[in-house]
């Protein structure tokens, strides 16, 4: 957690994810016009002080970290932009939550085509803001360019100062279609050895590599788990 307003906050070793994943960030909102060194609390919150009528607390949690933005009055932006690392895409979800993923795309030489899965890194939570009586305001995230922007309703009637605090969640899924998890059904039932397991699993997930490690911990851990439970996991599409 960086005290340099311009640095991204970086999350190295999301839960689940092999150790060659790429680390995930977030770049603090430039519309408050954050130009201060930030400073550390007690309890080890970073509070930047911003130049537009707004100001930015950041606390990171046990498996989470709060942004929050205090917006002091109705002279500030309306729209807070949260950088991600280059190719995740924030996905509005219809309950206001946010899924924040990346697609892995590669030829398909068997398919004749392309075969891709898509890796969720984690969420953010459905968003909130608060005018000083507590009294909710509306705001909605909205997907722009690879970016998350959290837009804030309120008014020049609005009860000021406002809080909108989007809480971002770090996990890990790897999603893939029925087609790839049916390969890797078929040589799991009838037994196969971790190696010829392993080798079906990044044949059907070609590029895939990166983001699950060893095939072979994959293999193991699929082994382990056993034919039923595999099946299973298919009805959500989660890996």
């Amino acid at each position: 957690m960086p005290t340099d307003p311009s640095a991204d906050i970086t999350v190295d070793n999301l839960p689940g994810a092999p150790a060659e994943a790429p680390a995930f960030s977030v770049g603090l909102p430039d519309e408050v016009g954050l130009t201060k060194q930030g400073e550390v609390a007690s309890d080890g919150t970073v509070g930047f002080e911003g130049s537009q009528s707004a100001s930015t607390a950041v606390q990171v949690l046990a498996d989470s970290i709060r942004i929050a933005t205090v917006i002091d009055n109705s002279t500030a932006s309306k729209t807070y932009t949260y950088d991600l690392p280059d190719g995740v895409e924030p996905v509005v979800n219809a309950d206001g939550s946010v899924a924040l993923q990346a697609r892995v795309v590669a030829p398909d030489a068997e398919a004749d085509g392309l075969t891709e899965a898509t890796v969720v890194f984690g969420s953010v939570a459905a968003p909130w803001a608060i005018d000083s009586t507590e009294a909710a305001v509306p705001t909605h995230y909205e997907a722009d360019n690879g970016k998350l922007v959290q837009v804030v309703g309120f008014s020049d009637d609005t009860s000021f100062p406002v809080v909108a605090d989007p809480r971002f969640w770090w996990g890990w899924n790897i999603f893939i279609s029925n087609s790839q998890h049916a390969q890797i059904f078929k040589v799991l039932a009838v037994g196969a050895s971790t190696a010829v397991l392993a080798a079906t699993i990044l044949r059907a997930i070609p590029g895939i590599n990166v983001y699950i490690g060893s095939g072979a911990t994959i293999a193991a851990a699929l082994i382990a788990v056993g034919v039923t439970l595999w099946n299973a996991c298919n009805l959500g599409g989660a890996v």
